[in-house]
């Protein structure tokens, strides 16, 4: 799970459109849930920032595809 700016809207042909929300948060949120154990939520910072209170423990060094250094992400308890 990611918060932040994207991109909402029908992409494609007339024929073909679909729905499709695209851009830099839907990415990583991608690849955050791609690091998420079986059952459990992984979250990026900016979502950790909107939801104080929130029990959470660090996923320290964590690199995801697309970015050259590590991205700050949190298990959520």
């Amino acid at each position: 799970m990611n918060t932040g700016e994207a991109l909402v809207g029908l992409l494609g042909a007339e024929s073909g459109r679909s729905y499709t929300v695209i851009g830099d948060t839907v990415n990583l949120a991608a690849r955050l849930e791609g690091q998420a154990p079986a059952g459990r939520v992984v979250i990026g910072e900016a979502t950790l920032r909107a939801l104080p209170g929130l029990r959470t423990e660090p996923i320290e060094g964590l690199r995801v595809k697309g970015r050259s250094g590590s991205v700050d992400a949190y298990l959520v308890a």
